[in-house]
């Protein structure tokens, strides 16, 4: 019989095997290690990479940056992740809370200071971040280093970021949390060692119903090219879920591994149900059809682990561009690779340009990467095709 799981706190917490409750949010264990990282695995390209090549906006005052975001995290090994943070402003400095999907039970508040006449921030190294409580004590973040081995070091220089000429930030800096007492000091946490942070605000809604909770209204941040869809915040359960895009406005989102909470709970991934509700299948399908701003997706889904966790059944999603009120925008749209036209065989005339793949992650790369690829053909006409392939 399948286990369920609700209300873990960020530290992962022993369940028994005959617990009948769900999850709400991602379960969050944070183990120490001091093991050189896969240098191969750094990423240097992704839906967000161009965000911290923008040029840097010269804001009025620290003020100015205060309000929600949704923050994703850019890791140096393993899975993105997302969460909502809010930013407080005082006098040149910001303050981040829930910084790194951190709960507030064991999360220090970080405080950043502001350059306005530049346009960056930074945070000091050795700024405090995780409360382990006896386990490891107050554990603070530093810049580091990697060498070509993939050893990690930590540094005393600054945490640096820069603010975007379209509001969002950008951590540029990679950064790990260490401890630095007891048995482990000079060990790092691997789920909060990062290449980039970026905070952007929220500029979509996913709304569902959700088994025994009722309806459900989450803030995402949205990110698309013309085939592909990048959703952080996905269900508000500190996760990324990538979804690819049809020429005939249908969407899918591919099964996908979302988030590795170890040998107890396992690899957590999305999975639709199919028409009855009770097999699992592949994908969890879609259509944007209805409205350009609104993706509907049509089977019940759910966020699975290895190890038989699950969250509720969700049913009735829709994703939407929001407005400033959270309503479905009227100016912001999905869009769609171009849809042939005619009567002739115009596909078997055209000429490829070029192909890239992309990954699940949102990484583009000219060759495959292992596992799920989106495969986008561009063409001499102007045009693109989507196709999903397995490598």
């Amino acid at each position: 019989m399948k286990k369920s799981l609700l209300a873990i706190a960020a530290l992962a917490i022993a369940l028994t095997a005959s617990a009948a409750t769900t999850m709400e949010t991602s379960t969050r264990s944070y183990t120490p290690t001091n093991a050189k990282v896969n240098v191969n695995s750094l990423r240097s390209n992704s839906l967000f990479a161009k965000k911290a090549k923008k040029v840097r906006a010269k804001v009025s005052s620290a003020s100015d940056l205060a309000g929600t975001y949704i923050e994703t995290n850019i890791p140096m090994e393993g899975f993105y992740s997302a969460g909502t943070t809010t930013v407080t402003a005082t006098g040149d400095s910001i303050t981040f809370k829930n910084f790194a999907g951190i709960s507030d039970n064991y999360s220090f508040d970080v405080k950043a200071k502001v350059d306005v006449a530049n346009g960056t921030f930074t945070i000091p190294s050795g700024t405090k971040l995780y409360k382990s409580g006896s386990s490891y004590g107050d554990c603070p973040m530093y810049c580091i280093s990697v060498d070509d081995q993939g050893k990690v070091s930590k540094t005393t220089d600054p945490i640096q970021g820069v603010i975007n000429d379209d509001g969002s930030m950008v951590i540029t800096s990679p950064w790990a949390c260490f401890i630095v007492t007891g048995q482990y000091a000079g060990y790092y946490f691997g789920d909060l060692m990062f290449q980039s942070n970026f905070f952007n605000k929220p500029n979509a809604r996913m709304t569902y119903n959700q088994t025994g909770k009722g309806a459900q209204n989450v803030m995402l941040y949205v990110e698309q090219t013309d085939s592909a869809v990048m959703l952080s915040n996905f269900a508000d359960f500190g996760c990324v879920v990538g979804l690819a895009k049809n020429a005939d406005s249908t969407v899918v989102i591919p099964k996908q591994n979302v988030l590795d909470q170890g040998e107890q709970y396992g690899t957590f991934f999305t999975i639709g149900y199919d028409a009855a509700g009770e097999d699992t299948i592949a994908n969890i399908n879609g259509t944007g059809a209805g409205h350009p701003a609104q993706i509907n997706l049509t089977n019940t889904w759910t966020i699975l682990s290895t190890t038989g966790y699950w969250i509720n059944k969700c049913s009735d999603t829709k994703i939407f561009f929001a407005d400033a009120n959270g309503g479905v925008s009227t100016d912001t749209f999905f869009t769609y690779p171009h849809e042939l036209t005619g009567v002739k065989d115009v596909t078997a005339q055209k000429v490829v340009a070029g192909k890239h793949y992309v990954n699940l992650q949102g990484q583009v790369s000219n060759e495959p990467f292992e596992g799920v690829n989106i495969v986008v053909t561009r063409y001499t006409d102007g045009s693109q095709s989507a196709t999903k392939m397995l490598k």
